[in-house]
């Protein structure tokens, strides 16, 4: 809020000589917590905030608060009494905070937090006062919603602690990410924020791990090929989005549906794709050289991919192994050759890559439930 604003509402509404009876003030900043599980949309919160406002101005008297405002969706209020700070005082601000989010639950069925800046006893401190109730509302954070926090009290009596970044779990969410795992990317996710917010920490403390962790994904991203604006076709600032979330529960939730699970979706359709690709190459590969000394390790190889992942990939696109669908290939072509040449049974067997005739007529009888000139003799005759 700036001071030229303060002016003109003073100005505005004659508040000169209220002013002079007060010898403390204070600036209380109320907060729609969250619209999520209430009947609210996002498109609402013009007319819920103006609703907040009157709220607030037919609760406090007249003769203790000027005017409430709206900015940036906070409603903010100067308040006032005729005597120095005092216990009674700060019970009166508790009290009185404490009576608009009982109302406005009541009433808007919506959670609130307000932050209530230190007294002072110069209405020109009014803005620092109302930045003070800004940085207090910070601290849902951890505190969570529905909170009134007194900047006064704000890390009072504590020590500043240091914070070890989680790397490692980091590391294991982002291969989560890349192996398109949303089960393991979940359970990764929320244990890297516990160890994030299981620190007491000031806000400003919280934006380091909490930025870090977006930037390295972000960097993760563009690493791996991803453009941005796939991930953020609409362009708003990831970071403006993640410096409106006001707790931790928030901030876990907007990383998986705004990044994380995205970012899931692309590697699995990425996966998918080169899944197929590789199948198809595979398939391609037995269709042409069937009759050759084909091996899973002879692919591997040549395609420059692990045997192991390739049998697995081809295993997930076709529901077959690789050899059990070279082996079917075979017999297919086979019989093929049975009923449409005059291939000897030794020469398919050999071209089949049989290390003698007599195991491809074992192998053929089990499958047939004939030897292969038997089926060649059945349906030659049908046929004719």
């Amino acid at each position: 809020m700036r001071r030229t604003d303060i002016q003109e509402k003073m100005e505005q509404f004659d508040f000169d000589e209220r002013l002079a009876d007060w010898k403390t003030h204070s600036v209380i900043a109320v907060q729609i917590d969250t619209l999520e599980e209430t009947t609210y949309r996002k498109e609402d919160m013009d007319l819920l905030v103006f609703a907040i406002r009157n709220i607030v101005e037919e609760l406090i008297p007249e003769d203790r608060r000027l005017v409430p405002v709206s900015i940036d969706q906070t409603v903010a209020l100067l308040v006032g009494m005729a005597e120095e700070v005092s216990d009674d005082y700060n019970t009166w601000i508790y009290s009185l905070t404490e009576s608009i989010q009982q109302v406005i639950q009541n009433i808007l069925k919506l959670k609130v937090s307000i932050g209530i800046s230190m007294p002072f006893d110069d209405i020109k401190h009014t803005p620092v006062a109302y930045r003070e109730g800004l940085e207090a509302l910070k601290h849902r954070i951890h505190l969570g919603l529905g909170v009134i926090i007194n900047y006064s009290n704000m890390n009072e009596g504590r020590h500043q602690r240091s914070l070890d970044y989680p790397w490692l779990t980091e590391s294991e969410l982002f291969d989560a990410i890349r192996l398109a795992d949303p089960e393991k990317a979940r359970e990764l996710l929320s244990r890297l924020m516990s160890s994030i917010f299981k620190h007491e920490l000031t806000p400003q403390e919280y934006q380091v791990p909490i930025v870090k962790l977006l930037n390295n994904i972000l960097a993760m991203v563009q690493e791996s090929g991803i453009r941005l604006n796939q991930l953020n076709p609409g362009g708003e600032s990831f970071y403006d989005e993640l410096n409106r979330l006001p707790v931790a529960k928030e901030i876990e939730e907007w990383f998986w549906g705004r990044i994380v699970s995205p970012l899931i979706a692309i590697f699995r359709e990425r996966q998918e794709s080169q899944y197929q690709s590789i199948s198809e190459t595979i398939l391609d590969r037995i269709h042409k050289q069937f009759d050759t000394a084909l091996t899973i390790e002879q692919l591997a190889a040549e395609l420059h991919y692990n045997a192991n992942y390739l049998s697995s990939v081809f295993r997930k696109e076709t529901g077959q192994t690789f050899s059990d669908y070279l082996s079917a290939f075979r017999f297919t072509m086979a019989k093929k050759w049975l009923i449409e040449t005059d291939m000897t049974v030794k020469d398919i067997a050999e071209k089949l890559q049989y290390q003698n005739s007599q195991n491809f007529i074992r192998s053929f009888r089990k499958q047939e439930d004939m030897t292969p000139g038997q089926y060649r003799e059945v349906h030659r005759k049908m046929q004719s």
